[in-house]
């Protein structure tokens, strides 16, 4: 049986879990549009920007570190993140033209943690569980198309970048909001394993 406190916990973590993921979908969502309607101008710029996205990303697990409830080991995330953000910020061109690799994998990872969701929303007898799951494939895809065509041209990557990025924001969200709303079951169902 669950103890009282420790679901509390489990929900206040999944709570911040899940602030961060919109957060940073938000933030995506922003260059992704700009990505699309500026896409030239753009390009540089959005370098720097995910390079802090990154740092941000990475500060924030770091802060979730010790407090006993994770998908994955928040410490390496937040080294990782923070490394990968400066090198950007130092070789902005060099990331330019690893842009669309970098944040194939980036869609790759993160749909995999949003598939395991998907089925632990359905191991609590939940049907939104298939919207996420699908919603989870799709950023997957996305991930493998950014990963294995990576040297379309510049202003072109920019542009499917942009609508990718658009596409992985309004999946975080909605995947946001589907967890929000079946949070006690999901901490119920992560406190059970």
């Amino acid at each position: 049986m669950i103890g009282e406190c420790d679901m509390k916990g489990m929900e206040n973590f999944i709570q911040k879990v899940l602030w961060k993921d919109v957060l940073i979908s938000c933030l995506f969502l922003i260059m992704g549009i700009l990505l699309l309607v500026s896409p030239k101008d753009i390009l540089e710029i959005s370098s720097y920007f995910i390079g802090a996205l990154l740092i941000l990303n990475g500060i924030l697990y770091l802060c979730d570190v010790g407090n006993g409830f994770s998908l994955f080991d928040p410490l390496i995330m937040g080294i990782l993140s923070i490394i990968f953000g400066l090198v950007i910020f130092i070789y902005p061109t060099l990331f330019i033209n690893m842009v669309p690799i970098l944040l194939g994998f980036w869609f790759i990872i993160t749909g995999a943690v949003k598939c395991r969701l998907a089925f632990i929303l359905k191991g609590v007898n939940d049907g939104d569980w298939v919207s996420m799951l699908i919603m989870a494939i799709i950023t997957i895809i996305c991930g493998f198309l950014l990963v294995i065509f990576p040297n379309m041209g510049a202003i072109s990557i920019t542009i499917v970048l942009g609508v990718l990025l658009v596409v992985y924001s309004i999946d975080s969200i909605i995947n946001g909001l589907i967890v929000k709303k079946k949070i006690k079951d999901i901490a119920k169902a992560l406190k059970v394993r």
